[in-house]
Formats: C-alpha cells, structure tokens, sequence
C-alpha cells in the first residue's frame, strides 16, 4: 500500500514537472518570436536548445532580458552563461 502511493506520488512529481518544462519553453518561444526578427529568431532558439543540453536553460529568459533584442548580445551571454555557471551568472559576478 505505501509502494503504491509512493509511486503514484513519483508518477505526479515527474507529469509536474514534464508540464513545468512545457511552460518555460512556450515562455521562451514567445519572447524569442516577441523581440527578435524572424531573420534571427532560428539562431536564438538554436542557442537555447544549445543551453538546454547544457542544462542552463534556466539561465535563458534572463539572457533574453539581458540582451534587449540583440542577437549578438544573445550569443555573448550564453557563452558567458556557460563558462561562469549559475551562481556567478546570476549574480552578475564575470
């Protein structure tokens, strides 16, 4: 009886956060397709699927914020993003 709640607990854990992910990059896709030409919008995506792997995704929408609309911005930030970590990202600490 506690294995069955346990896995249904697990099993609503892992749909939350499945649906949680879906919402970041439907966030993300609408603020790429809000700020940038349709000329640089494949390459900003590109980024962050490339930040994705990384598993910096997180970092994404404040590099979005950050950039203003800039693509070279973007591809500064992401690559600043990946050489610092989180931590020192966020804190602005380069």
């Amino acid at each position: 009886m506690i294995t069955g709640i346990g896995l249904i607990l697990v099993i609503g854990a892992m749909l939350y956060l499945k649906q949680m992910d879906n919402v970041s990059e439907r966030a993300v896709s609408q603020k790429i397709k809000a700020e940038y030409p349709p000329e640089s919008q494949k390459q900003v995506f590109e980024i962050y699927q490339h930040l994705k792997i990384k598993e910096l995704e997180g970092l994404f929408l404040k590099i979005l914020d950050d950039a203003h609309g800039n693509l070279n911005e973007v591809k500064k930030l992401a690559s600043l993003a990946e050489n610092v970590g989180w931590k020192a990202f966020i804190e602005n600490r380069w």
